[in-house]
């Protein structure tokens, strides 16, 4: 059974070096990856992931952007037959207004309505 964020049809692109995963249900289609790197992540194409387009760092650098974290890598010694996503470190608080767009909340956040409550 799929749920929320595993779904089939989720993609996985390769270098070689590393891994990158898109959950296509995580992606609000903030536009960010192919706005810094049109060279790898260009939704024209198919496939829309070209991982020969920029190098490794390059990539990791614009996939750790990615709003929702529909974006992933991982190092490929540390890929499994799973394909388990090695883990990210955690993410400071962050607030991030896209462009003409929503507000992007990351971290531990408490929200107070009007009333009071949580």
């Amino acid at each position: 059974m799929e749920d929320e964020f595993n779904s089939t049809h989720d993609r996985s692109y390769t270098n070689g070096e590393i891994t990158v995963f898109w959950k296509p249900k995580k992606c609000i289609h903030a536009t960010t990856c192919y706005r810094e790197l049109i060279e790898v992540f260009n939704p024209r194409k198919r496939p829309w992931v070209n991982m020969n387009g920029a190098s490794t760092d390059e990539i990791i650098r614009v996939v750790k952007m990615c709003p929702t974290a529909a974006l992933s890598y991982q190092y490929n010694k540390d890929v499994t037959p799973h394909g388990n996503e090695e883990k990210q470190p955690a993410v400071e608080n962050e607030i991030r207004a896209m462009p003409e767009g929503p507000l992007i909340l990351k971290g531990n956040f408490v929200i107070v309505g009007t009333d009071g409550k949580e």
